[in-house]
């Protein structure tokens, strides 16, 4: 199976290695692309699988990426994980990264989007799937927008997301 992760922090590292030590997949997976490598972005395999340095709100970045590896299953942990940042930034990093990943995906791919409980504001149960959906920040209406997102290519087939 050809897996794709993007995003590397705490839980895209450790996803990472585990799936390298099972073995049997053919892994890649993303780093974002900095200002100082504003106009550059590559590829190259090393012990982990293959690394794509791009930036996932770029649409020549995402295609990019898609030439270079077609997954059966994308783990979607990259985007802006704040609440108290630039609110352009946040819905970019958010909602159209998931966007772009979503359009490149053929039919079929697994899509598996990391999301968070502040899609439901607060809350006082962790985890209560029951509670509504009513966001108090803009980071957690970009999470609510990529889940809709995710459930709208799912429905239309393109997808099977999670």
């Amino acid at each position: 199976m050809k897996i794709l992760i993007t995003g590397t922090g705490f839980i895209g590292k450790n996803l990472l290695e585990t799936l390298v030590k099972l073995g049997g997949n053919e892994i890649a997976y993303t780093t974002h692309k900095t200002q100082d490598y504003a106009d550059n972005h590559y590829h190259h395999s090393n012990l982990f699988g293959h690394e794509f340095h791009v930036d996932l709100t770029s649409k020549h970045d995402v295609e990019f990426l898609f030439r270079g590896f077609q997954p059966d299953l994308i783990y979607h942990l990259a985007g802006k994980a704040t609440v108290k940042s630039n609110e352009f930034e946040i819905m970019r990093s958010n909602v159209d990264s998931t966007h772009l990943l979503l359009k490149n995906c053929i039919a079929g791919t697994r899509f598996v989007l990391a999301s968070s409980i502040i899609v439901h504001g607060n809350v006082d149960k962790v985890g209560d799937c029951d509670v509504p959906n009513f966001p108090n920040s803009i980071y957690g209406v970009s999470k609510l927008c990529a889940e809709k997102l995710v459930q709208k290519y799912h429905m239309d087939g393109g997808v099977q997301g999670r």
